[in-house]
């Protein structure tokens, strides 16, 4: 059975003050996203057949180097999306869909939330993509309203283990409390209106603003996916459980769903969801879990009690670990093996609005090592065994944040991303190669990947889809949501290339 899944964005909350966080832009009313925990995106890795998205295959024809190395521009990418109009705000999320039309080519997931007066859209880019296309030419599945946002937050998985993944599609600006919508697989273009399956939040309680496609979390032999709604009953937040199955329900509401709440309030549990490998292994799939309070997040570990309305408290939900610490810690966290070489599973968690000194909001990343003590609250800073920081004031490195085993030295590298890097907000994308040492890395000497103009945001989004060219070889996106008036542009960068 196929459980290809990848893991959404996590965006900021569709209201005034997120659009009016940057201080400069307070006269715009568009989607300029908050300096909280809903912010970028994470493409999730587990044990699941996700494509392989670092080396290349080891019997091809032609050699290949390593193409990521010193400081490269945008034009060092081989194929660009750009958004359609002016606020599109193309690529804000950026998701490895897998192959939705089942032709053999990965396909690529693009979120545009300003589209069409702020309905916001997905962009389905078929591949292989060609050197230039645009949202314009791309299979679009797009919000009902203005104000929805969709877009913002969604992700793709074979919930239904056909083969052919379906599509979440986050809207937390949507009606009363926000929407989550469900599509099946294959899909054209369509208003998400006319979706398979769609859960309608209440309350103010910002449904949709983060969803995610899992492997098995409780158990039962099917993949799973969650839905984050951060201000259920005020502000502690929660996430609800949408099982996978062989027939998935066209009619449900969220009182039909296991529910985990938030237990204190400001929490805004469910601000971020990613799925993770299985980081205690008992075989089932775990979640990350972020909040937008600042300073607290969770690991909560695959478990078959997962069923009606728990409490995201060590002692309420039994296997879970927390984690505190500041500058959003947990607004980004990836599982993605061993990072640091000690044979044991990992965890990193990204802090974007850490200061470092003097330098406030530069951001920071951590390398937790695992296995996590459950039952018990971490603090990241001080469990860390490595750790890097942005380089000036406003970096938000950590916006976005994977890892793989990009350069084929058999070590984990971290990809991260900041939209503020690089002076005025042009923003970079920083590749942390492996083996990850132990103390502070040196993110001077990282190969890194530039914005070309003030503003363009790069490195807001990033995922690690695989092959979207048809070369053989695999592909790194880079979202700039800023680029063109807020048109917004996806960069596609070759890992590889061919040998000289």
């Amino acid at each position: 059975m196929l459980f290809l899944f990848a893991v959404g964005c996590d965006p900021s909350l569709p209201d005034s003050s997120a659009r009016q966080a940057d201080g400069a832009d307070t006269a715009d009313t568009t989607h300029e996203p908050e300096d909280s925990g809903h912010a970028g995106n994470q493409t999730g890795s587990g044990d699941t057949d996700t494509p392989d998205t670092g080396v290349p295959d080891t019997d091809a024809a032609k050699p290949t180097t390593f193409a990521l190395d010193g400081q490269l521009g945008v034009d060092a990418a081989t194929a660009v999306v750009g958004g359609a109009a002016n606020q599109d705000q193309l690529a804000e999320c950026v998701v490895a869909v897998g192959d939705l039309d089942v032709d053999g080519a990965l396909d690529l997931g693009l979120g545009a939330p300003g589209h069409t007066d702020d309905r916001g859209a997905v962009a389905l880019v078929l591949g292989p993509l060609p050197a230039q296309t645009s949202l314009a030419s791309a299979t679009l599945l797009t919000g009902e309203d203005a104000g929805d946002d969709a877009g913002r937050s969604f992700a793709a998985g074979d919930l239904e283990g056909d083969g052919v993944p379906e599509i979440l599609v986050g809207a937390a600006g949507a009606g009363a409390g926000g929407r989550a919508y469900l599509i099946r697989g294959p899909t054209d273009t369509m208003e998400l209106a006319a979706s398979d399956l769609v859960l309608e939040g209440t309350d103010s309680e910002d449904l949709g603003t983060s969803v995610a496609v899992l492997g098995d979390l409780d158990g039962d032999g099917w993949p799973d996916a969650v839905v984050g709604a951060p201000d259920l009953g005020g502000h502690p937040g929660a996430f609800y459980l949408l099982r996978g199955g062989a027939s998935l329900p066209t009619t449900l509401t969220t009182e039909d769903l296991p529910v985990v709440r938030g237990a204190r309030d400001w929490d805004h549990v469910g601000a971020f969801l990613a799925g993770a490998d299985d980081l205690d292994g008992d075989g089932r799939a775990d979640l990350l879990v972020g909040g937008d309070g600042g300073s607290r997040a969770w690991v909560v570990y695959g478990d078959d009690q997962l069923a009606g309305s728990l409490d995201l408290e060590i002692t309420a939900l039994g296997r879970v670990t927390a984690l505190s610490g500041s500058g959003n810690a947990g607004a980004r966290m990836v599982a993605p093996g061993d990072v640091d070489g000690d044979g044991l599973g990992d965890l990193v968690v990204a802090a974007p609005s850490r200061e470092d000194g003097s330098l406030a909001n530069a951001g920071a990343v951590f390398v937790l090592p695992g296995p996590l003590d459950e039952l018990e609250e971490v603090d990241v800073e001080s469990a860390a065994v490595a750790w890097a920081y942005g380089l000036e004031e406003a970096a938000r490195f950590g916006d976005a944040l994977d890892a793989t085993d990009l350069d084929g030295d058999g070590s984990i590298d971290l990809v991260v991303g900041g939209r503020g890097a690089a002076g005025s907000e042009a923003g970079a994308v920083y590749v942390l190669q492996g083996p990850i040492e132990s103390g502070r890395l040196a993110l001077e000497k990282a190969p890194r990947i530039e914005g070309a103009s003030e503003g363009d945001k790069l490195g807001y989004a990033l995922a690690l889809p695989g092959d979207l060219d048809g070369d053989d070889l695999p592909d790194l996106v880079v979202g700039a949501w800023g680029t063109g008036n807020r048109a917004g542009s996806a960069y596609v960068f070759p890992l590889w290339r061919p040998a000289d």
